[in-house]
């Protein structure tokens, strides 16, 4: 395979000692090997050990703009350091914001600070850089790094292509709907390209190298890139070291890179079928032959059909458009993932602990602590189980505290700016999960928008719908309003998960397909990893005063029937005057009604009972393991994640009764304060009983299995990795 060699002008050994120091830029496209090499260098020694992509030029730089401006600055370090790419650099926040601040004025200042000081601290004389989309941005380093080396590691782009569809990372304009593949190819083509033409301006200071040779022949191949950086590559100690990728293939093939036949060389000649690959070589086989690679098809085309020279230029005026808007105007900003933690191609992101095939780009849409809510905890738990697998997950929050700004979600500040985010993030090939159920008007407006916006931009949302059968405007079996709005919803959305079978067949009643229809039950082990914590005077107090305490998750809305609740709590009383009772989970928005509706009891009545607004989860299961029954109001709630984490703590449940209520709940009519009196007392007198009974499995890993969906993985083999890896905690 033909290398672009530089003519070297001066006597060797100058050369080597003029650029022994310089920094390193191995860029290409994403999956061409940067990782790989990245290593090498990194084994080899004397390079800062920094086990990420920096993103400064791709990321930090559209985003945060003139960084001679102190508040933008000051933006990037906030966010910055709330990401991996900082934890990582194992550097002191207080010492580097104080350099940053006196002496960054752009992003190539702002990385070669970060990159010196984690040289000082390790005592390494240079640094490198892999983040692959850097190579759309040479011109810049060169601005604002001028003594910068770039090596370009260009790989076959037909293997290129098959790892980029195989990660869903390019997907091609609506109506190719499709041809995931040949639009992976036509970017593979567009970035060598692009590189390429950059490259020639940086004369010496620019090399490339191919992804075959450097596996198929690394000795000869690193020589050349010492001479090329200064610094002599031995590869048995690059070996010997074997850091990262050097010694775990970091391939989208996990199952070929763990079972001893890893082959990355070449990988389309068995993985495309014959019209597949006549497809890609008729849109690329120019490039490929101009890089010294042969075209496979048998009957390979030398002259690109017009469809084929159409799509061609399409793309490459796509791609252009994008890339200028990202770097040449304001828009920038909104190219820009808002996580930094995005990677791609690096070795976090690409092969997780758990042998999963992503990164993917997720943004759920749902209820965020706080306030604290059965909705809030799957998500949060699920948001960080996808980043825990490398996967990029960013969090919209609807719920109360929505405009409330914190580098732990993305805010939301009214209707329209709801639309403005959802829209950028589809933009830039987020799949959309919007979290809804059958009782909000606001929630079904929501998740509609958040569909239809998925099918605009032709990726499909993921629809996660929540609570039992017995909702204000679902099941309907009529030709209502309400039936034909989730009618729509329900086919508009790529994929819809709920929480139970009952669901799913109410679900599929609508007419929808039976197969994007998936069952997975929201409670989980990790809901029961928590602290026990002190609760404070009020309710040590409370607890303290009170021979037994029944516990309630309400709100002030009609579902939770607060009526019947006080009917029953006042006639339970009757037989057992010490009984207290608390209500807790009103959003702060919902506790002057709550307030309200108490002062007018009598005082005896008010005595009994402890309000409170919402807890974190610590403090709510520390309060639940100590209370005498958990008593559940709502009937339209399904199963409820609260009722099962009683379960799992050993309390007993008295819950409203709605059909799906688990194995050792005691229910009781949900409109009858009577029957709820008969049934607390029965828990009373055969409380001992009852708690023998107790029993519920938590040995499925719900959240996994919630992430494996949303990731695109299969949900057979769901998250035994995850578990293991909790079990050894």
């Amino acid at each position: 395979m033909e290398t672009t060699e530089t003519t070297i002008g001066l006597d060797k050994t100058s050369w080597a000692s003029s650029r022994s120091k310089a920094p390193v830029f191995v860029l290409g496209c994403p999956r061409s090997g940067t990782t790989l090499l990245y290593h090498m260098l990194l084994s080899a020694g004397n390079f800062v050990v920094y086990r990420a992509e920096s993103q400064v030029f791709n990321l930090l730089e559209p985003r945060f703009g003139d960084l001679r401006v102190d508040r933008n600055k000051a933006a990037l370090l906030e966010a910055w350091e709330h990401s991996s790419l900082f934890t990582k650099t194992g550097l002191d926040a207080v010492e580097l914001k104080k350099e940053v601040m006196a002496n960054c004025g752009n992003g190539g200042d702002f990385l070669r600070i970060v990159m010196d000081a984690m040289g000082r601290k390790q005592g390494m004389e240079r640094w490198a850089d892999c983040t692959p989309d850097h190579l759309l941005a040479m011109q810049r380093i060169k601005e604002t790094i001028p003594d910068a080396l770039v090596i370009h590691i260009i790989r076959d782009g037909r293997d290129v292509a098959l790892s980029l569809e195989r990660q869903h990372w390019i997907r091609p304009l609506p109506w190719d709907r499709g041809k995931e593949l040949q639009a992976a190819a036509l970017y593979w083509e567009w970035v060598i390209n692009k590189g390429r033409e950059n490259g020639k301006a940086l004369g010496a200071d620019y090399k490339e190298i191919h992804y075959e040779d450097l596996v198929q022949s690394p000795q000869e191949v690193l020589a050349g890139i010492g001479d090329f950086i200064g610094q002599e590559l031995d590869y048995a100690k690059i070996q010997r070291v074997g850091i990262g990728s050097v010694s775990r293939p970091n391939s989208s093939f996990g199952k070929e890179a763990g079972s001893g036949e890893f082959r990355p060389v070449a990988r389309w000649k068995t993985s495309l079928s014959g019209q597949q690959l006549e497809d890609v070589e008729e849109l690329i086989g120019g490039t490929l032959e101009s890089l010294g690679y042969g075209v496979g098809a048998e009957h390979a085309k030398t002259v690109a059909s017009a469809s084929s020279a159409r799509m061609r230029a399409i793309y490459d005026a796509y791609f252009s458009s994008k890339l200028m808007l990202k770097t040449k105007t304001p828009l920038g900003r909104w190219f820009s993932s808002r996580d930094l933690d995005l990677s791609l191609g690096g070795e976090d992101s690409t092969h997780s602990g758990d042998g999963l095939e992503g990164p993917v780009r997720i943004l759920q849409i749902g209820n965020y602590p706080p306030p604290m809510c059965g909705w809030a905890m799957q998500l949060k738990l699920v948001a960080e189980e996808l980043r825990r697998r490398g996967h990029i997950c960013e969090v919209l929050k609807i719920n109360e505290g929505r405009q409330i700004k914190s580098p732990e979600y993305v805010d939301v500040q009214g209707g329209a700016d709801f639309l403005k985010k959802i829209w950028s993030y589809a933009l830039r090939g987020y799949r959309l999960n919007v979290h809804v159920n059958g009782m909000s008007k606001k929630g079904y407006l929501l998740a509609l928008a958040t569909a239809l916006t998925g099918r605009a931009v032709n990726l499909p949302a993921q629809v996660t719908f929540h609570g039992g059968l017995s909702q204000d405007y679902f099941p309907r079996n009529d030709r209502s309003l309400a039936q034909v709005a989730f009618h729509a919803l329900f086919q508009l959305a790529g994929e819809i998960a709920c929480d139970s079978e009952p669901i799913q067949d109410a679900i599929v009643q609508y007419g929808i397909n039976p197969e994007k229809v998936r069952s997975i039950a929201t409670f989980s082990p990790q809901y029961l990893e928590f602290s026990h914590v002190n609760l404070g005077e009020q309710i040590e107090s409370f607890l303290q005063n009170h021979s037994r305490v029944f516990l309630s998750y309400v709100s002030f809305r009609p579902e939770y029937r607060l009526e019947i609740l006080r009917e029953g709590m006042r006639r339970y009383r009757e037989q057992d005057p010490k009984a207290g009772y608390i209500w807790l989970g009103f959003p702060g928005k919902e506790m002057a009604a709550a307030e309200e509706f108490v002062r007018g009891w009598s005082e005896e009545e008010r005595a009994s009972l402890l309000l409170l607004g919402n807890l974190m989860h610590d403090q709510f299961l520390t309060l639940l393991s100590r209370c005498f029954v958990y008593l559940r109001t709502p009937a339209c709630d399904g199963v409820a994640a609260s009722v099962l984490e009683s379960l799992a703590l050993g309390v007993p449940v008295v819950a409203s009764e709605n059909g799906r209520r688990p194995a050792g709940v005691v229910t009781y009519s949900d409109t009858s304060a009577a029957d709820m009196v008969q049934k607390l007392q029965f828990v009373r007198e055969h409380y001992e009983e009852v708690k023998a009974a107790l029993e519920l499995d938590t040995s499925d890993d719900n959240v996994g299995r919630m992430a494996d969906w949303l990731a695109g993985n299969g949900l057979g083999e769901a998250s035994e990795t995850s578990v293991a890896v909790r079990q050894a905690k």
